[in-house]
């Protein structure tokens, strides 16, 4: 997870001359443009995907070995890299973090954060599996699976992060778990859950409707 917002672009990516903000008709607002050949330069939000891997009732969580936030704990988390699902990027950071190998196919959404500040989306999945072996890569100091009493509370990476495993555990002991849409912002945060009965269930997936066909 990030906490520093995005650089802004300086120079254009397609002849080098510099960047200025300037009015665009067609999108009714500013944007950066190049002072050379005129292309406009886009800043979307970026999208960054995180894990909550469990094996029983233990969580997954690495020591971040880089800044921000270095040498504190967090779930498996990162930016998307192009030619990814949103679940394969959330595997592959698993893995390069843990060394914790999950399928995509495994993975059911969690929570979804806009964070407009930073100009941010975090989607987070879950998943379980069965051994609690972890190697850590070159991005994690340590990666350990914690009971509840046992998680870091005094060494989370970020200020959010304290409450949101606390519902997570409460949603594993309940065995109820949500879809949780909130949002982070200058006048704080606000969150809606939606409880779906059959959330996660591959039998609604595309794959089972075309199997059932040709039954």
């Amino acid at each position: 997870m990030s906490d520093q917002p995005r650089l802004q672009a300086k120079f254009c990516t397609h002849c080098g001359a510099p960047l200025q903000r300037r009015w665009v008709e067609a999108d009714q607002r500013e944007r950066l443009a190049c002072t050379g050949c005129a292309a406009v330069h886009y800043q979307n939000p970026k999208v960054l995907v995180g894990t909550m891997i469990t094996c029983g009732s233990r969580l997954l969580l690495c020591r971040r070995a880089h800044a921000p936030a270095a040498g504190l704990w967090t779930p498996p988390s990162g930016f998307m890299e192009e030619n990814e699902t949103l679940e394969q990027a959330a595997a592959r950071e698993t893995f390069e973090e843990t060394g914790v190998t999950v399928d995509p196919d495994d993975l059911i959404l969690h929570t979804i954060a806009n964070l407009p500040f930073i100009n941010e989306v975090y989607l987070t999945f879950r998943a379980t599996v069965e051994q609690t072996q972890v190697e850590c890569g070159p991005e994690s100091l340590e990666a350990a699976f914690f009971d509840q009493q046992e998680i870091p509370w005094d060494a989370l990476a970020y200020p959010a992060m304290n409450g949101f495993l606390r519902m997570f555990f409460r949603e594993m002991m309940s065995n109820r778990f949500g879809v949780h849409l909130g949002h982070v912002d200058q006048n704080g945060k606000s969150r809606r859950s939606y409880h779906l009965p059959a959330i996660g269930e591959k039998a609604y997936s595309v794959g089972a409707a075309k199997a059932a066909l040709n039954e």
